[in-house]
């Protein structure tokens, strides 16, 4: 009993300790990257939204104004508004709020008006036919990121301080961190969920989940028949359920983060290719980036410049035994 309680204290009590997730302080390059990620999701999602306007939004659409009886109770500025051309004009606006997110100009006031752009369009009578959970993944990380201080790295707002002497280049002000902490928790609480659904679904639990799943509407590009029938359907529906239960473990241990985010993007890119699940897969991506830290991206940023470094060497390498031949 002793060493299980030791267990819990260091690796589970001290990492999910509340002080540190609302009152941690630390350096903002991380919530840098959870912007431009986020932001990048965003214009995707306005984009993608945009493409359909002249589709939904004609007198021979089925879900056109006289088809909707019930009308959507959730906010949105786009409410009763049914005129295509108003519509592109709004998408355009919340697309052009989104660069500016990216690039991180006026951050926190461009991510604001992001946020209330892609809830109103999440929340159209309309687009409401078709929002995915990854819509609702993304309002929530947008919310969070309202409250961060987010432009304080990797954007405009910082370069434009230090050009007129504000900051100093070489250092980064300590921000607080409990928005990109919520994040972090929102995705461990989206895969504790879904393990949960998962083992109550007799069809996941009987190893055809996946199987069903490329058989249902939402399968989009076709596959080699030998990946949409057993045994590689039972062994992805199993790899699924363990992959998505040792990701939420992959908190507990730090060390496990390096293998379970690799493995995540991988079974989300499968299933951007293969399921027509909307923005959810690049959505559950992007949200990755609030799972690490500036340690972490330091590490990942000096290896790139290692690889450059070396890519570099080698071109010159090659370069000189070419010149040495010539002569």
């Amino acid at each position: 009993m002793k060493k299980i309680y030791n267990f819990l204290k260091n690796k589970i009590i001290s990492n999910f300790n509340l002080l540190n997730i609302f009152f941690y302080y630390g350096g903002p390059i991380s919530t840098g990257v959870v912007r431009f990620s986020i932001g990048f999701c965003s214009f995707v999602y306005a984009h993608n939204s945009l493409k359909m306007v002249n589709y939904l939004f004609n007198e021979n659409s089925i879900l056109s104004k006289n088809s909707i009886f019930l009308s959507n109770p959730d906010f949105s500025i786009l409410n009763d508004v049914y005129d295509p051309f108003i519509i592109e004009i709004f998408l355009k606006i919340t697309i052009i709020f989104c660069l500016l997110m990216m690039v991180g100009l006026f951050s926190r006031f461009s991510t604001l008006l992001t946020l209330i752009g892609i809830v109103s369009i999440k929340n159209h009578e309309v687009y409401s036919n078709f929002c995915s959970g990854g819509a609702v993944l993304l309002c929530n990380i947008l919310l969070f990121l309202c409250f961060s201080n987010s432009g304080s790295a990797f954007s405009l707002d910082r370069w434009i301080k230090i050009k007129l002497g504000y900051l100093n280049k070489d250092n980064f002000e300590k921000i607080p961190l409990w928005p990109k902490n919520l994040i972090g928790f929102q995705v461990f609480s989206m895969y504790v969920s879904c393990v949960f659904f998962k083992l109550l679904d007799p069809a996941w639990l009987n190893g055809r989940g996946v199987y069903y799943a490329f058989k249902s509407q939402y399968s989009m590009n076709s596959l080699p028949d030998f990946l949409t029938l057993p045994p590689f359907t039972v062994i992805a529906t199993y790899g699924t359920i363990l992959l998505e239960i040792f990701i939420p473990f992959s908190f507990i241990n730090r060390k496990w983060m390096k293998y379970a985010l690799p493995l995540g993007v991988l079974l989300h890119s499968m299933m951007y290719y293969c399921l027509n699940i909307g923005i959810f897969s690049l959505a559950v991506i992007c949200s990755y980036t609030a799972l690490l830290s500036d340690k972490d991206y330091a590490e990942i940023f000096k290896r790139m410049k290692m690889v450059k470094f070396l890519f570099k060497r080698k071109l010159e390498e090659v370069f000189c035994v070419e010149v040495a031949r010539l002569h």
